[in-house]
């Protein structure tokens, strides 16, 4: 049975037991309807139970799928300076982590599941680092696997793209949040 790139991801949210291969930006990249269209999480079936996904550190050896230009918040078609404190390599360090532990669930649009896009509830640094450390509901606590700086940079590149503009996440409000 094959399942569509949107049941796909739903599912692989919610039966996270193996480690997932990292795919092409084409397979991995939904059109805006089906990203919006992803907007709930997927019913845990019946007889599984939940896990921790895999989570992976980035490499040298993977490209980023859609970096932002070099001083400029993903915003769609349009760009935006970014905020004091957030550099270009923030920007990609944490690009690369949500692609590889969040994208599945959140979307490369920050659209899906719990929309990350335009939500307010980011703007606390303490809240971002605390959802990503402890999880809630079918949002996975990844703060076993993830170390401050990784933790940091996925919320600072959260808290800056899809026209999010709230500033950097440092380690060292990670690190007062575990």
């Amino acid at each position: 049975m094959q399942l569509s790139l949107t049941k796909g991801l739903i599912l692989a949210c919610a039966l996270s037991t193996a480690t997932w291969p990292v795919l092409s930006s084409a397979e991995t990249e939904p059109s805006a309807a089906a990203d919006e269209a992803a907007t709930t999480p997927a019913a845990q079936p019946e007889g599984t139970s939940s896990t921790q996904p895999a989570v992976a550190a980035p490499s040298a050896a993977a490209p980023s799928a859609a970096a932002p230009a070099a001083a400029d918040v993903q915003t769609g078609d349009q760009t935006a300076a970014l905020p004091e404190g957030v550099t270009p390599e923030m920007m990609a360090d944490g690009e690369e982590l949500f692609f590889q532990n969040c994208r599945r669930c959140h979307g490369m649009r920050g659209k899906a599941g719990v929309p990350l896009a335009g939500n307010e509830n980011i703007a606390d640094p303490s809240y971002i680092a605390g959802m990503i450390i402890n999880g809630a509901g079918y949002m996975p606590a990844l703060g076993g696997h993830l170390d401050d700086d990784q933790i940091a940079a996925i919320a600072t590149f959260a808290r800056n793209s899809w026209g999010n503009a709230y500033g950097p996440v440092t380690p060292q409000d990670v690190q007062d949040m575990r």
